[in-house]
Parts: C-alpha cells; structure tokens; sequence
C-alpha cells in the first residue's frame, strides 16, 4: 500500500510539470503565431514597396526616353544627371528592401520551424498527461481493492 502510494504522488508530480510544461508550450505558440502573423505583415509591405519602386523605375525610363528626345543642352544634360541620380537611389533602394524581404523570410522559416516543434512537444505532453492520468486512475482503483480486501 506504501509504495502505491509513493507511486501516486510521483505520478501526481509528473502530471503537475506536464501540464505545466503543456501550458508553456501553449504560450510559446501562441507568440510564435503572432510573430509569424507579423512577420508575414512585414514581407507583404516590403513586397508591396518593391512593386512600388519597380513602378517608379519604369517611371524614370519613360522619362528619361522622353528626355533623351530633346535636343542636346545643358538643360537636357541636368535634367539626365537627375533621373541617373534618382534611378540610381531607387535601385539601392529596391536592393536593400529585397535584402529586408529575405531576412523575414528566412525567420517567418524559422518561425515555422519552431511552430511545428511546440506544436509536436504540445502534443506528446497532452498524451503523456493522458497516460499519467489513466496510471493514477489504475493506482486508485488498485488502492480500492486492496482496502476492500483488508476490510473484508
């Protein structure tokens, strides 16, 4: 009887952290969806912002084709020198949004990685809890019988 006993209150302690290293997990997914739901926010926008530099490029040529039909002069010359120098900004620009792109990309991956760990940990602890809780009930039902016994 002694060591059913023992064998409750262990099986009762591991239940507790289980379900507290349930709960945790729980929390560690929940942030982790945020995050991704942010992240995926951020890659949307910094796509959104290439399209939009793309669009101001294609700008920029028309313009520059435009420019490049007016007679040679020095306002034809500033007016190149312009659109060189903003096509020039819009490129590095472009450049580094699609670096941004990438480095949220490459977390929203890892993201998702450790997501799908929780997720999995969360799992396995639910079904360990499942069978501490189905042993606790097998000890009392043993530790019935055993009373029943002795009593009668």
């Amino acid at each position: 009887m002694e060591s059913l006993e023992e064998k409750k209150v262990q099986l009762e302690e591991m239940l507790q952290r289980r379900e507290q290293e349930q709960k945790d997990l729980e929390q560690a997914a929940e942030f982790l969806t945020k995050e991704k739901e942010k992240l995926q926010n951020d890659k949307d926008h910094f796509q959104q912002k290439i399209k939009s530099t793309e669009e101001q490029m294609t700008d920029i040529e028309k313009k520059m084709k435009s420019v490049e039909t007016m007679a040679e002069s020095d306002r034809y010359l500033a007016m190149k020198d312009l659109v060189n120098t903003a096509k020039s900004h819009l490129n590095k620009r472009q450049h580094e949004d699609k670096e941004l792109q990438l480095t949220v990309h490459t977390v929203l991956n890892k993201i998702n990685g450790l997501l799908a760990g929780a997720t999995e940990r969360k799992e396995a602890a639910e079904k360990h809890n499942e069978k501490i809780k189905e042993q606790l009930q097998q000890i009392e039902k043993q530790k019935d019988e055993i009373q029943r016994k002795l009593l009668s």
